[in-house]
């Protein structure tokens, strides 16, 4: 699933970004497409949705 469906469907950006531990600026600025993600910041992320986005989820989203 991508982040943007995630944060769309299942949790707020708001709600993620405190519980990974970023900004929500930092995560705003990444799904506008401004911004990429450090491999540290993807690991909390793929952590806090249970892994229902994956790494190559992140990644395929950065690329396009």
């Amino acid at each position: 699933m991508k982040l943007s469906e995630y944060v769309l469907r299942v949790e707020k950006a708001l709600w993620l970004a405190r519980r990974c531990g970023i900004s929500v600026a930092s995560l705003s600025m990444y799904l506008a497409g401004k911004r990429g993600l450090s491999a540290r910041t993807m690991a909390k992320i793929v952590k806090a949705t249970g892994g229902l986005v994956t790494y190559e989820d992140l990644v395929a989203e950065m690329e396009q």
